[in-house]
C-alpha cells in the first residue's frame, strides 16, 4: 500500500502568509509528519517535495501518477478575511460518492481533535465557486484526490490551532485515510508489549519464589532424614 503526500506551494511560491507563518513552511511541516503517521501504519509514503522547493503543479502530478498510489492528499492553508474559518476537502467535480466518504472521515477525524469553524459546508467538489471546473491536483493525478485546506491562516485562532496540534493533525489525516483504505491499525506499541511481557515473568518469578519459600520452610520442619534408601 502507498499514498502520496503534496506539501502545497515551496521555494518562490510561499503560499498565503500571516506575519512571520508562511503556507509553504506549514504545508510542509505537516506532510513530514503525515509521512511519518502513514509509515508507522505499515503505509508507503511517496511526497512530492521533503524541501523548500519550486514545483509546478505539472511535476507534482507527474510524481503522483508515477507513484502507483492507492490516494493523494494535497496540504493547504485557506486565506480570506480574518474571520473567516474552518477547514475544507476539496474533491473532483465528478468523484464518486466513495471520496466523499473519505472526506467526511478525515474532517471528522480533524474535527475530533479540533478547530474553529464557520463553514457551512466544509467537503465540496470542484473548484471554489465553480462546481464544473477543478483544482490542477483533483484533475492531474491519477488516484482517489483529495486538497485538504487546513484552517485558514488568516484567522489568528485557527493559526494557533495548527501551531498547536499539527502532529495531532497528520496523525487524524493517516488514521482515517487508513480506515478508509482498509488499513488495519497497528497494536499496541511493541515496547508497551514487551513492558507486559516482562511484567508477566516477574509475576510469575514472585510465585514461584514464594513456593520455594514455603517448600523450604517444610523441609526444615520435617522429620529425620537418612542416608540412602
Amino acid at each position: 500500500m502507498k499514498v502520496c503526500i503534496d506539501a502545497g506551494h515551496g521555494g518562490s511560491a510561499s503560499g498565503a502568509v500571516n506575519g512571520n507563518a508562511l503556507e509553504k513552511e506549514n504545508t510542509l511541516l505537516i506532510a513530514k509528519e503525515v509521512k511519518a503517521a502513514f509509515e508507522k501504519r505499515g503505509v508507503a509514503v511517496v511526497m512530492t517535495r521533503t524541501e523548500d522547493v519550486y514545483l509546478t503543479m505539472d511535476q507534482r502530478c507527474q510524481i503522483e501518477r508515477a507513484s502507483g498510489a492507492a490516494c493523494c492528499i494535497s496540504l493547504h492553508m485557506d486565506s480570506a478575511g480574518p474571520t473567516a474559518s474552518g477547514m475544507t476537502a476539496w474533491l473532483h467535480s465528478k468523484a464518486p460518492e466513495r471520496y466523499t466518504v473519505w472526506a467526511k472521515g478525515v474532517l471528522a477525524a480533524l474535527k475530533a481533535v479540533g478547530y474553529t469553524s464557520n463553514r457551512a459546508q466544509e467537503v465540496n467538489r470542484g473548484y471554489r465557486g465553480n462546481t464544473t471546473a477543478d483544482y490542477a491536483w483533483n484533475a492531474g493525478t491519477k488516484s482517489p484526490s483529495m486538497l485538504l485546506e487546513l484552517g485558514f491562516i488568516s484567522n489568528a485562532k485557527n493559526l494557533s490551532e495548527f501551531e498547536k496540534n499539527h502532529a495531532a493533525y497528520a496523525e487524524a489525516i493517516a488514521k482515517a485515510t487508513c480506515e478508509w483504505l482498509g488499513v488495519e491499525e497497528p497494536e499496541a506499541d511493541g515496547g508497551d508489549r514487551e513492558n507486559r511481557r516482562l511484567l508477566g515473568i516477574i509475576d510469575s518469578l514472585k510465585e514461584l519464589l514464594k513456593e520455594l519459600e514455603a517448600f523450604a520452610a517444610e523441609k526444615s520442619e520435617g522429620g529425620t532424614a537418612h542416608d540412602g534408601v
